[in-house]
């Protein structure tokens, strides 16, 4: 759930948004990577 919020502030998603990419697993699974890549570069 952490993940989906960071998700939502970095790429100004809606609500309606970010349920639909996590309700679709191809996409769901290339947005987690995205996601990690862009923690691990700023950390």
């Amino acid at each position: 759930m952490f993940k989906i919020l960071i998700l939502q502030r970095l790429y100004n998603l809606s609500d309606r948004q970010t349920e639909f990419q996590r309700n679709t697993s191809e996409e769901n699974g290339k947005m987690y990577s995205l996601i990690d890549k862009k923690i691990i570069k700023k950390v």
